[in-house]
């Protein structure tokens, strides 16, 4: 009976960390800054737990949906999927492990306080959103959600001065300094297993010695100077996300109103609208159809709420990204301030095109046997600064 109480509390209590660090970091920070928990606790109580998502994910997501091979999917072997998962866990351990040794041995340089025990906490719980999006590899084409990944360097930005006692001025180049040697980490070892689990050609990452305020891999572009902007508006996020509830979605019948009564000469179909919570975040969203001689084509706008502010990181940092094989492409981009995401096959001509307004507004267009102009034009008939308008 003890046991069971005892493993209750031990649940109860990991969920309440995950929940805190991501909503109140600084708070959290705090509490964690005063905690006399060792470094091994920490490993067996939340690293072990929390880095088997994206390995278990990825492990079913790749046997459900199968591998995400550009524009199209293959399901790898059983086998093949599971030496993965182990591989990409263990790797996931390690790198925790060794980027406490760096953070540690970067403290003194930035004017902090050695400690090896501070240093684990620092790197184990930054890396809390960058596990938990893991659980978008069940479904590989959702993967662009990873890029919510990178609230972890705020909580670096955040988590540094407090642990290591290094002064708040020094924050943004400690934490540069962490990215970037962490990138490197990262890349060693998953070279490491890469001939092992046949990546060897897709691992590769790029920091340009003359523009060091950029970091790239694979494909990735992250603007590392955006640092305390990003800082800024991810407290202005956590804040948000704290207190979802005060956060009062558009009504659907109010999104329905945006869809256009013409797309490239089609007459809008059938539109279905819906409202939906979960747990105290709520969402709402309006979706009409269109015939456009032998294609077809979607238009959706959704109000994430709450959770869209965890968009702000990404456009605060400006997230880029692009994969192009032949006239098939895929690309992220940041314009405006918003998020800007487009995809096409050129065989299937199936493609997709959304942008993200005012960090909560998502208008997307999809369709099949269409150009990607007319995903655009159905985009902009929707009418960005209108759906701005909704939520000022």
């Amino acid at each position: 009976m003890n046991t069971v109480e005892d493993n209750d509390t031990a649940a109860t209590s990991l969920v309440a960390r995950v929940r805190n660090i991501l909503l109140q970091p600084s708070v959290e920070w705090d509490k964690i800054a005063l905690e006399a928990t060792t470094a091994k606790e920490v490993f067996s109580r939340y690293v072990l737990i929390l880095a088997a998502i994206p390995a278990l994910a990825g492990l079913i997501g790749s046997q459900v949906f199968g591998v995400n091979a550009f524009l199209f999917s293959v399901k790898p072997p059983l086998w093949q999927s599971a030496l993965t998962a182990v591989l990409v866990y263990g790797v996931s351990l390690v790198s925790v492990w060794v980027l406490s040794l760096v953070i540690n041995a970067l403290t003194p340089t930035f004017q902090g306080e050695k400690n090896p025990a501070q240093a684990y906490k620092v790197a184990a719980y930054s890396n809390t959103p960058g596990w938990l999006v893991g659980i978008f590899s069940l479904i590989p084409h959702l993967g662009v959600l990873g890029l919510l990944g990178l609230y972890g360097i705020y909580l670096l930005y955040r988590g540094l001065p407090r642990l290591m006692k290094s002064p708040v001025e020094k924050s943004t180049t400690f934490t540069l300094a962490v990215v970037v040697v962490g990138i490197v980490i990262n890349l060693v070892l998953f070279a490491l297993i890469a001939p092992v689990m046949g990546l060897v050609g897709g691992a590769g990452a790029n920091i340009a010695a003359n523009a060091p305020s950029e970091v790239t891999i694979n494909g990735k572009t992250v603007d590392v100077t955006g640092l305390e902007a990003a800082a800024r508006k991810m407290e202005d996020a956590a804040e948000k996300m704290q207190n979802a509830e005060a956060v009062k979605v558009v009504d659907p019948n109010v999104l329905e109103g945006l869809m256009p009564a013409m797309v490239a000469g089609a007459a809008r179909g059938e539109v279905t609208t819906s409202a939906n919570s979960a747990g105290q975040y709520s969402g709402s969203s309006a979706e009409a159809q269109y015939l456009i001689e032998d294609g077809n084509l979607n238009v959706k706008v959704t109000d994430i709420g709450a959770m869209g502010a965890m968009a702000a990181l990404g456009t605060a940092m400006n997230v880029n990204s692009s994969r192009k094989v032949g006239e098939s492409y895929e690309k992220i981009t940041t314009e405006n301030g918003r998020l800007v995401s487009e995809s096409y096959d050129a065989d299937t001509k199936h493609g997709k095109y959304s942008v993200l307004v005012a960090e909560r507004i998502l208008i997307e267009a999809e369709g099949d046997n269409v150009e990607m102009a007319t995903l655009k034009s159905a985009v902009d008939a929707v009418g960005v600064t209108r759906a701005e308008k909704l939520i000022e």
